[in-house]
């Protein structure tokens, strides 16, 4: 007599989905999850459990077949003698689905599987048992976590990796506790102190792990689990994995002076805004020279803050019409109020004043709403305006921020008018007259005008090093050398350089220096002779001014060094050497700014960086300002020459060309006499 289904339910050992169980706070917590495989040929699956001849079957193979647990591919029989159809599949998984296999991880939750029961559309057969082929987990995920780390689930494939790998290291383990004690001495700890909590839970709870790259799969998932379900988390968002980027700069600082200086920068509301937008800008894949942003800070205002621009024929430009006269509205945000750095842009044409509004549509907070709007202009330095919604300020009640004029200057020459092509004609003998036919050319670190400059002078053998004097070295380096006192915190201080004006001191005074950088952890830059008729022309009163030109990002022409951009160094302006590093040949300090020269450095070919002259047209004088289109357009149609070398230039020619990277961010990362430092720059 052949079995039931309920006896044959009841002789099949449930499957064991991977799981992890951790305490928070004293409660234990479970999640299972198995390993879904993508190497599966569907059609072989298809064709093999088609002999069953049930649909249902077939089609729900494809699910059982792809699953590994603890125990192997999770597939039971049913009913029916199916013995060799299920040996065959579970054979040809067990062949084909190895561990080393591509393969995303799934949370094993209730609704995982196909239920064991008919559903609709069966008809009359729903709530019927299911007789064939389903999977039993011995367990799921505790339904209370499954609302918090669905939304977190992406992150647990593989992008969280890189980050946890850098927490757990041995480096970062002694780093961590330091970069704590110096909360008391923070300006606003609370922005970190949860974070940093966060960090060293984890290293707590996994004290031998040092290299996630070594850990196996279950492990890995482990790791990653416990630290999405630690922490502070909102939605798809968790907050101190967020915050956490901060801390990978500090794990290599020298001090805690520049720990706390370091987050000092960071913490300013200012600094803090203008990276939510970036943030946010990069996300949606927005870049225009003329905008204007809406930020609030999410995890303590739930408002709907809206941002509006009215043009000057009284149309408006925010969500409900998200497009008007070449104004866009790129992006939303606080529609649901659960985001924790919402943020809205508009683009604008730079062409007309707009008048910036912001409503608050839905409000949830029962207090002031504090928010920042930012005006940005590609040239110019961004426009931060705090600005606070009264609690008592209802929808509808437009608050007026500013009406604002974009400069309009731009790096590209516009598209003239008849009108403005004849007004150019007009001008075409006074501009001869004051500028005549401007010049660009690649300054040398002894021909830059209106910077202080130093030469660096280099150790020897530092960049032409033969391979067989650098194996050399390196057999000498590893021969036993007698045990050395460990030099204190203290004195390494007073002996390396904090700061970047400490390095141009340091150079200042001469002596042999290894100094280097790593191209990709730099901007392009470089620095133009701009060359005019007359001393009248330029707002720096001469007829030769220096010029700098500092890429912010790839594809776009070189703008003035105000902010860091996206643009990276590589070899198509500089050969690194041996060791992937390039030599920096000099300093300058010009216009604000900290410039590195790099020897053999010259202007890139890559079309990924389209070449500026430097004619920028706020160097002009009041008095030239009336020719800033026609000045404009040298920018991107004159490119600067290679001065050529001779006697008196041969010592800064090729290696001292003004081509390397400008600082412009709050930190540098150099390399002197070996020694990485990360300089905060003042």
């Amino acid at each position: 007599m052949p079995l039931t289904y309920k006896e044959i339910v009841s002789s099949v050992p449930e499957s064991e989905p991977y799981s992890f169980t951790f305490k928070v706070d004293g409660k234990s917590f479970t999640v299972c999850w198995v390993n879904r495989y993508a190497c599966v040929d569907r059609e072989w699956v298809k064709v093999v459990a088609s002999e069953d001849g049930c649909k249902e079957c077939t089609a729900r193979a494809f699910k059982l077949v792809m699953d590994e647990g603890e125990n192997g591919p999770m597939f039971f029989p049913s009913e029916k003698n199916l013995t060799p159809i299920m040996n065959a599949l579970r054979g040809y998984a067990e062949l084909n689905c190895e561990p080393s296999s591509d393969f995303q991880p799934v949370m094993v939750t209730l609704k995982t599987y196909p239920p064991t029961k008919y559903t609709s559309p069966h008809g009359t057969r729903t709530g019927e048992e299911f007789h064939h082929w389903t999977i039993f987990p011995s367990k799921v995920t505790d339904p209370e976590l499954v609302d918090r780390l669905k939304p977190l689930w992406n992150l647990l494939q593989h992008s969280i990796d890189e980050r946890l790998s850098k927490f757990i290291s041995r480096d970062a383990r002694a780093s961590m506790p330091i970069i704590e004690e110096c909360l008391p001495e923070m300006e606003r700890p609370e922005l970190y102190a949860s974070a940093i909590k966060w960090v060293i839970n984890i290293q707590e709870k996994f004290p031998t792990y040092f290299n996630i790259v070594d850990l196996t799969h279950k492990e890995k998932m482990k790791l990653r689990i416990f630290a999405m379900m630690t922490g502070r988390a909102g939605g798809a968002v968790h907050f101190d994995f967020s915050s956490s980027q901060n801390f990978i700069s500090l794990l290599t600082m020298n001090s805690k002076e520049q720990v706390i200086a370091s987050l000092n920068n960071r913490s300013s509301v200012e600094n803090y805004q203008v990276d939510s937008l970036n943030r946010a800008l990069a996300k949606h894949k927005v870049s225009s020279p003329y905008s204007v942003s809406l930020l609030w800070d999410g995890k303590l205002y739930k408002d709907d803050l809206d941002l509006h621009i009215v043009l000057p024929d009284r149309t408006r430009c925010y969500w409900s019409c998200k497009n008007v006269g070449n104004h866009k509205l790129d992006f939303d945000a606080g529609i649901g109020g659960n985001e924790a750095e919402p943020v809205e842009n508009i683009t604008c044409s730079g062409r007309v004043p707009v008048t910036i509004q912001v409503d608050n549509f839905n409000k949830r907070t029962s207090r002031d709403v504090h928010a920042t709007v930012i005006i940005r202009e590609v040239g110019y330095p961004d426009e931060v305006i705090p600005i606070v919604w009264p609690l008592r300020r209802r929808k509808g009640d437009y608050l007026t921020i500013k009406t604002h004029t974009f400069h309009n200057t731009g790096t590209a020459a516009p598209a003239m008018t008849p009108k403005a092509a004849a007004a150019a004609k007009a001008q075409s003998k006074d501009f001869d007259d004051l500028i005549g036919t401007p010049t660009s050319t690649i300054a040398t670190l002894d021909k830059i005008v209106g910077g202080e400059v130093v030469i660096v002078n280099c150790k020897s053998n530092t960049n032409t090093q033969s391979v067989t004097d650098s194996f050399n070295e390196m057999v000498m380096n590893a021969a036993p050398s007698p045990k050395r006192k460990k030099t204190s915190l203290a004195a390494s201080c007073s002996v390396n350089p904090r700061t970047v004006s400490d390095l141009f001191t340091l150079i200042s005074k001469g002596g042999e220096h290894d100094l280097a950088i790593h191209l990709p952890d730099h901007s392009p830059g470089y620095i133009t002779n701009v060359c005019t008729r007359t001393d009248k022309a330029l707002k720096s009163g001469n007829t030769i001014t220096s010029i700098p030109c500092h890429y912010e990002d790839k594809f776009k022409p070189p703008v003035k060094p105000i902010k860091p951009g996206t643009a990276r160094l590589d070899n198509s302006w500089v050969y690194p050497r041996v060791d992937g590093k390039a030599n920096v040949s000099g300093m300058a300090f010009i216009n604000g700014k900290y410039f590195l020269a790099l020897k053999g450095a010259s202007l890139s070919m890559n079309s990924n960086f389209p070449v500026g002259g430097g004619f920028y047209p706020t160097d002009l004088s009041a008095t030239a300002r009336v020719h800033r289109s026609r000045w404009t357009y040298h920018h991107t149609n004159l490119r600067p020459t290679i001065p050529c070398p001779s006697r008196a230039h041969a010592p800064f020619h090729p290696g001292h060309l003004a081509v390397g990277t400008f600082i412009t961010g709050e930190t540098a990362t150099v390399f002197l006499n070996g020694k990485k430092l990360v300089l905060m720059v003042n």
